[in-house]
């Protein structure tokens, strides 16, 4: 699926990243857009850690039902032991093959995962196989061009990067996928950008876990010296004690629809 993978222990990790507050705010919003009502049948695609998926069964309430998809069998786990709605269920399995019949779903979601996947059609032809006639969707990815991290050494912040752009499949998705997603079938009804600003190099902020998980894609993986990336990651928190940390990433939310 990706060039991430999953243990335990770094599905724990991910996780803890998730229930930071940049991304409950995220998170939030994606449901403010999906206005979701009770007794809807909801697919979560890539469902990670289980977060927004129990927010959606919150909003479907008992009446409705959310089936989690994710390829990680760990991530699967992880979710299973929270989960705690009769309603909400978690299956491992490929985006590009849902085990679920046509036409059964209100809604669907697939959030920070498409970007992930090689053959991203597939995935969009599976959402739409898979929504009612009238079923709506989002999907929400980033382009990681759009990024905007401070260094005093701008050489090294792009070598950095520039290796963490082959943690996915598709680093500048939103670029395409407006295409993508009338050839799979959908109608565009709206797309719109969700910006995570941080000034603070916090614990609490998107862009210090998201720099602890690029520390360790690029150095493990011998994209770049670990000397680089453990320089790399000290200078955000020196920047931070100087006042001078800025970090910004824009997701592009886009909402689709299936026709009757």
């Amino acid at each position: 699926m990706s060039n991430l993978t999953f243990t335990n222990e770094r599905a724990r990790a991910l996780a803890d990243f998730y229930s930071k507050r940049d991304l409950v705010a995220q998170r939030a919003a994606t449901m403010d857009k999906l206005a979701i009502t009770a007794g809807e049948a909801i697919i979560d695609i890539g469902s990670g850690p289980g977060f927004l998926s129990e927010d959606l069964a919150a909003a479907t309430g008992p009446q409705g039902s959310v089936l989690g998809i994710d390829i990680s069998e760990d991530l699967v786990a992880f979710s299973h032991t929270r989960a705690t709605a009769d309603w909400l269920g978690f299956q491992q399995a490929d985006a590009t093959a849902l085990p679920v019949q046509a036409d059964c779903f209100d809604v669907a979601t697939c959030t920070q995962v498409l970007e992930y996947i090689p053959d991203a059609l597939s995935v969009l032809t599976e959402i739409f196989r898979v929504l009612k006639p009238n079923g709506r969707a989002i999907i929400v990815a980033t382009d990681w061009d759009t990024v905007a991290w401070h260094s005093e050494y701008p050489e090294r912040m792009v070598q950095v990067m520039k290796a963490w752009e082959g943690h996915c499949a598709h680093p500048s998705l939103p670029r395409t996928l407006g295409p993508l997603l009338r050839t799979a079938g959908f109608q565009v009804t709206n797309v719109s950008m969700y910006p995570l600003v941080n000034d603070t190099y916090h614990s609490d902020r998107y862009s210090y876990g998201d720099s602890k998980l690029i520390h360790d894609y690029v150095a493990n993986g011998g994209l770049v010296p670990k000397s680089t990336a453990d320089a790399w990651l000290s200078e955000l928190a020196s920047l931070d004690a100087a006042g001078q940390y800025y970090f910004t990433s824009s997701r592009m939310f886009f909402s689709v629809r299936k026709p009757d």
